[in-house]
């Protein structure tokens, strides 16, 4: 059984990595079927722009560099500055009245964002800047197909939390709530490790911001161990997802992380940062090799145990374009 790709959802999406962009660096990447240039000026800002130099249309991901704040197109050297408009040619004359398709981007967390919207409109709302409590981050990014809303509903679909992870008598600690383009939920649930059965509790916290961004808070009171992973979808064309991760890890004293010396922190973050990425990895390739095979059921046939799956879609309702057989409900998908 298969599908129509669904469209990119609206919102903010990664299309890179903070640390993908060197001061003075270019790089191309894609969102909804269409090229991006994503690059950084000498004094560190960031832009995203559509990819086509206005002037004869070269592309501005193929040899197109910055000199300080502009952006020169490759072709013919017609330099561009930060609010995208055409400040000089590369043979000193009057430059025309010309700018690039800036894009609305915004950078946050590591990651470098650009809104979508189907229909042009601003951004809606922001994202949130976290603050930077980890001593380590380590990065990973997959690539799969899938529908958008296949990564965040995994981590409301409790089902299959024994089924695919081991982690037995999960619950939800809350209702799934919902405030516009945000929602929340945490669960707990007891991990089961190595092959003699033991387990450990652990209470995990997702908040969403939009389909593009998710944070994880899982905190093991045992262990002492409080991980953070957050991930940033995007879809870089109708039925192609994105995924790029930030995986942190550390010791914590009571509710808080631990404040020890600066060099042991440090140290022994990284090294459970480290110790903990093989095993988040090899989840979310589990979960990965069910997505980029399955399809979207619109009337999935749900059980007693499946987790707040009704709920999330009734949610994500919001960030996709209005169907013309529901005029109530945007994306409308039973």
């Amino acid at each position: 059984m298969t599908t129509a790709p669904t469209p990119c959802p609206d919102g903010w999406f990664a299309v890179a990595f903070s640390s993908d962009l060197r001061p003075g660096q270019v790089r191309r990447s894609r969102i909804a079927g269409d090229d991006v240039v994503v690059y950084r000026t000498r004094s560190g800002l960031v832009r995203v722009t559509a990819p086509h130099c206005p002037h004869l249309g070269a592309h501005l991901g193929h040899g197109g560099r910055v000199m300080g704040e502009q952006l020169v197109c490759p072709f013919h050297g017609f330099s561009f500055d930060t609010d995208g408009t055409c400040v000089a040619t590369g043979y000193g004359t009057r430059p025309p009245k010309a700018s690039l398709g800036l894009r609305h981007s915004h950078e946050a967390n590591g990651f470098v964002f650009v809104w979508q919207h189907h229909a042009g409109l601003p951004p809606q709302w922001d994202l949130p800047r976290l603050p930077h409590d980890y001593p380590h981050t380590t990065q990973t990014t997959h690539c799969f197909r899938g529908h958008p809303d296949d990564p965040g509903e995994n981590s409301v679909d409790i089902g299959h939390f024994a089924h695919i992870h081991h982690i037995t008598d999960a619950r939800p600690l809350h209702t799934f709530t919902t405030d516009r383009h945000r929602a929340q939920l945490a669960v707990t649930g007891r991990k089961i490790l190595g092959p003699y059965g033991h387990g450990i509790d652990a209470v995990i916290r997702y908040e969403y911001w939009g389909l593009g961004f998710t944070v994880i808070d899982t905190h093991i009171p045992r262990l002492r161990i409080r991980g953070r992973v957050l991930n940033a979808v995007t879809v870089p064309a109708p039925g192609q997802l994105q995924m790029r991760t930030r995986i942190s890890s550390a010791l914590t004293t009571g509710n808080t992380l631990a404040k020890g010396p600066l060099w042991l922190d440090r140290l022994l973050a990284t090294a459970l940062t480290h110790a903990v990425r093989p095993q988040y990895v090899r989840d979310i390739r589990q979960d990965i090799g069910i997505w980029h095979h399955k399809t979207y059921l619109e009337r999935p046939r749900l059980a007693e145990g499946d987790g707040p799956i009704t709920a999330w879609r009734r949610w994500t309702r919001q960030f996709y374009p209005i169907h013309p057989i529901d005029p109530v409900h945007p994306g409308a998908r039973p």
